[in-house]
């Protein structure tokens, strides 16, 4: 290929060639089953995001996309206001183009265009060593609060021999071990029962209605940071069939919603399928119905007979204390968010806040 380069941003039109090149460049792209192409979920995903469309630089050569960076927004409630985010998402590169600089020239264009935004910061979500080093490099700070990335296997032998590449033995051992360290670290940490969880009952819905609303303006105080879970976000990135089938479990007491779980069955490799948990949120202090949703995504998921559950939540936050009562493990992933503030670090509230006041999930990624 000739190395000759053209860096532009998006034009209507190119997101053919983007998506081939997402394609080449992760074998096989978003790398979960769509009941929709994904010519389609790329539109879904980067036009018609309800927080606007984000901003996506790309790199030509002979008129061939080799070189892709998607910034997307997010409304993030954040010290008491609503204010706007960039999500970093899909960054691809031809292996043909690597080492030119073509990462790093489209996201020149990206970011000179977000600055006028007025933004508050832009976040990426990695596991990538690479690209932790270079944001390190670039003064980048860390999320202030750590990710566990937690597992919970069914059948451990199963899991290994879906799983050849990791060692047997080792990983055998380290799931019984950290088994049985969550459960003796866990005892002290059970929920009391509320005996208002007893009138409230779980629901499947399709959509999200106005009393999501209600609720999520009851909620959003009792955090530093989280993204806005606005009906009108909600549904767009649960309740599009374009994005996904997901499943939405919404827990109501005396007409009112005070939580609820989105679940997701992953299968794109076909005879292994994965469950993730992608989403809670309860009113603040209110455990017993965080617990009772945890049970129902559990009993989802053994129902439909999957064998490894996955969820993010934020190290020592109170889900993960319930989540490990329930046999969930931490997987012993990495899991970096890195960012780059546009306001001064005295605004940023976050950065002081404790666990529990901080909520970031699967869902508040492109991951699945």
């Amino acid at each position: 290929m000739s190395k000759e380069l053209v860096i532009r941003p998006y034009q209507p039109g190119d997101e053919v060639g983007v998506v081939k090149l997402l394609e080449v460049v992760f074998g096989g792209w978003p790398r979960f089953d769509l009941s929709c192409s994904p010519l389609e979920h790329w539109k879904w995903k980067h036009l018609e995001n309800p927080f606007g469309q984000g901003l996506k630089a790309i790199g030509l050569s002979n008129d061939t996309v080799i070189g892709v960076n998607h910034i997307g927004f997010v409304r993030s409630w954040m010290g008491g206001k609503t204010r706007l985010c960039g999500l970093g998402l899909d960054l691809a590169v031809h292996p043909d183009f690597r080492g030119l600089r073509v990462s790093s020239k489209i996201d020149a264009i990206n970011n000179k265009a977000f600055e006028g935004l007025n933004p508050a910061l832009s976040y990426w979500v990695t596991t990538n060593p690479l690209i932790i080093k270079n944001a390190l490099k670039n003064r980048n700070p860390h999320f202030p609060q750590q990710i566990s990335d937690l597992i919970r296997i069914r059948d451990i032998d199963l899991h290994l021999e879906k799983n050849l590449s990791e060692k047997p033995l080792l990983k055998k051992y380290a799931f019984y071990l950290l088994k049985g360290l969550n459960k003796i670290s866990s005892v002290s940490t059970r929920p009391t029962q509320n005996e208002k969880s007893k009138e409230a009952n779980i629901r499947d819905i399709d959509r999200f209605d106005e009393g999501i609303d209600s609720f999520w303006n009851n909620a959003k105080d009792g955090y530093s940071f989280i993204v806005e879970r606005s009906r009108e976000y909600l549904n767009w990135r649960y309740c599009d069939p374009r994005g996904g089938k997901y499943i939405v479990k919404q827990m109501i007491e005396q007409d009112s919603v005070i939580g609820y779980i989105v679940l997701r069955i992953n299968r794109y490799v076909k005879d292994y399928p994965t469950g993730s948990i992608v989403d809670l949120l309860t009113l603040p202090n209110r455990l017993d119905a965080a617990e009772l949703l945890i049970r129902e995504a559990i009993d989802y998921f053994d129902e439909k007979n999957i064998n490894i559950i996955r969820c993010w939540i934020i190290r020592n936050h109170s889900y993960n204390h319930l989540l490990k009562i329930h046999g969930f493990v931490t997987s012993g992933t990495n899991i970096h968010i890195l960012y780059n503030p546009f306001i001064s670090e005295s605004e940023l509230e976050f950065n002081a806040a404790t666990s529990d006041r901080l909520h970031f999930q699967l869902g508040d990624t492109d991951w699945i």
